[in-house]
């Protein structure tokens, strides 16, 4: 099925709804979200809603309003840019856009009856304020950048933690052709689930699996 800003077809075991990208100055053709909801847990009647993003976001932002069982779930998924694909103003222009379509789509849609859990390409690092921050626990030597900084009071704020960053000594997420490599993928989960997850890992056996370049080093992204 065709909509104007995504697609959504099926597979044997998921449902996929892509969200491609619309030239703007904050967006380039490397850019696009896409949801994978796994057949077993979720049918094309338990989408409830698939919100709309305003044109100049178009493959940097998404969200789903989904009905499981008896609980409703808000998906975000958001796609930063790096910091310097783009002019510096313009970089945190973008940024700064992002932040408010999630503020916008999380105060409109996040009820109390609602699970809200942040998908997120930071493109950027995020660091532990203080011995007492539950959103990350992750002393990152990347520091934390104007995203980072942003998304973390966001994350605050709403009480989201990064679920794969509650220890010190977590993995990166992110190799690049240097031999660099970093944390920026992140899953927020409210902070009062936190005692439900039993591992939250970066995943280098999927990943392998996945990678579509042709190495046998670790390259791109991995998932958590």
């Amino acid at each position: 099925m065709n909509d104007s800003d995504h697609t959504t077809f099926s597979t044997k075991h998921h449902i996929i709804i892509n969200f491609g990208w619309k030239r703007s100055p904050f967006v380039n053709r490397s850019a696009g979200v896409t949801f994978m909801l796994t057949r077993k847990w979720f049918r094309p009647h338990d989408i409830l809603r698939i919100v709309p993003v305003p044109i100049d976001l178009q493959g940097r932002c998404a969200a789903l309003v989904l009905r499981f069982g008896p609980v409703k779930l808000l998906f975000l998924n958001i796609y930063f840019p790096p910091p310097g694909s783009m002019p510096q103003a313009v970089y945190r222009k973008c940024v700064d856009k992002i932040l408010t379509w999630l503020q916008k789509t999380h105060g409109k849609y996040c009820r109390e009856d609602t699970t809200h859990i942040l998908f997120t390409d930071l493109n950027d690092g995020m660091t532990m304020w203080s011995d007492e921050d539950l959103v990350t626990k992750y002393n990152n030597p990347k520091v934390e950048g104007y995203a980072g900084e942003c998304l973390h009071a966001f994350a605050e704020k709403n009480r989201l933690a990064s679920a794969g960053t509650q220890t010190h000594n977590c993995k990166s997420t992110y190799f690049s052709p240097n031999d660099g490599q970093s944390l920026v993928d992140h899953v927020f989960i409210p902070m009062d689930s936190l005692p439900t997850v039993g591992t939250a890992c970066t995943l280098y056996r999927s990943g392998a699996r996945l990678q579509l370049i042709d190495d046998h080093l670790p390259r791109d992204h991995f998932p958590v």
